[in-house]
């Protein structure tokens, strides 16, 4: 039999510390009862045990935010003077705050082809930033609530991007609005009536027939 191994306790404080550090999420404040905060995160925060955790929570974020940006919009089938009833069913059926289907309906949060729930906290940018993507991108975005209201806009851009095909190449038709025109038709139209749809191409015909796009936001 040899020696008995030698033990040192400080690392079982040092372990048992981070152990707790992780469980609670990085909240200094909860273990202060035995060292100041700025020991805490002196010691225990910036440890290299703790590292791994930060680097997945940085992972997982930008994970989650681009899961959330890609999500598409959402479409919003209620008339503008829709009851309370019906907007809190439509909040909980699409997971959206009632105030944001409020003033989605309203108009107070519009944009061009969708009402934006949060312009300036856009999954694309930082928190507190305006949004830096070009109209088109919000049908893309689980910010962008497409409306009855905001519809027949969508549809004229519709007929706009229809209408280019004929005058680009198809390479270069694809890479500026293959993406929106798939949008459109395969994620936007079909969640809305087909008499609300045509409602809203009948709009959509008294809407101005040229649309300029600046070429900076074609990039």
């Amino acid at each position: 039999m040899g020696p008995d191994p030698k033990i040192d306790r400080t690392k079982f404080r040092v372990s048992h510390k981070t152990a707790k550090m992780v469980r609670s999420k990085g909240k200094i404040g909860i273990y202060e009862e035995d060292n100041s905060r700025d020991v805490n995160a002196r010691h225990y925060l910036e440890s290299d045990r703790m590292k791994p955790h930060y680097e997945a929570a940085i992972e997982n974020a930008g994970l989650e935010a681009l899961k959330y940006a890609l999500e598409g919009c959402k479409a919003v089938d209620l008339p503008d003077d829709a009851p309370p009833e019906a907007i809190a069913t439509v909040a909980a059926e699409l997971d959206v705050p009632v105030e944001q289907i409020r003033a989605a309906l309203t108009g107070e949060t519009d944009l061009w082809l969708s009402s934006c729930r949060s312009f300036y906290n856009s999954p694309f940018d930082a928190p507190g930033k305006p949004c830096s993507k070009s109209f088109f991108k919000c049908l893309g975005c689980g910010n962008a609530l497409v409306t009855r209201r905001t519809l027949p806009r969508v549809i004229r851009f519709l007929h706009h991007i229809v209408e280019k095909r004929a005058t680009m190449s198809d390479t270069d038709w694809r890479l500026k609005f293959g993406e929106s025109h798939t949008q459109i038709t395969r994620e936007v139209l079909p969640r809305f009536p087909d008499a609300i749809v045509a409602e809203a191409r009948v709009i959509a015909q008294g809407i101005g027939a040229d649309i300029l796009i600046l070429p900076e936001l074609l990039a």
